[in-house]
């Protein structure tokens, strides 16, 4: 009996206040979907620049060739050079000695460096070397050459 009295007490408060709980209702949901909507633009905005932040950076950290490889003075090399039948000539330790010589001069203490060399004649040679780093890769051609005159 106390509990029918109860529910049709609740029954009547909501018949008599029935517009302000569907407007409490209805307040409450719209402030719902508001908020939603600013965290959604929010957190867009937020994305949006990180990326700018990350391109910038990633541009920032893009090395030129020269900021790499080192600059060579040829007179560093002379004492190397070897003569063969009257001809100056570029040795086996002439080469690997400059191999080694650049390594230890390079721009930069990171990454990996690949290199080749190719010999075009005795007196001309040409080393390549190739540096790579996460997304980059620098490329660098050195020429070796004597002139016939001694």
């Amino acid at each position: 009996m106390k509990k029918r009295k109860i529910i049709k007490k609740i029954k009547n408060y909501f018949k008599k206040h029935k517009k302000w709980f569907f407007y409490s209702l209805g307040g409450i949901f719209i402030l719902g979907i508001i908020t939603s909507v600013v965290l959604i633009i929010n957190k867009k905005e937020y994305l949006v620049e990180n990326q700018e932040i990350n391109q910038s950076t990633d541009n920032f950290y893009k090395l030129s060739e020269k900021d790499v490889f080192p600059e060579i003075n040829s007179r560093d090399y002379y004492d190397l050079i070897e003569i063969k039948n009257n001809k100056a000539v570029i040795s086996e330790k002439m080469i690997s000695f400059f191999i080694s010589d650049v390594i230890k001069k390079l721009g930069v203490s990171y990454g990996d460096i690949k290199f080749n060399y190719l010999y075009k004649s005795e007196q001309s040679v040409i080393v390549e070397f190739i540096w790579i780093d996460k997304d980059q890769k620098l490329y660098k051609n050195y020429h070796l050459k004597i002139n016939d005159t001694i």
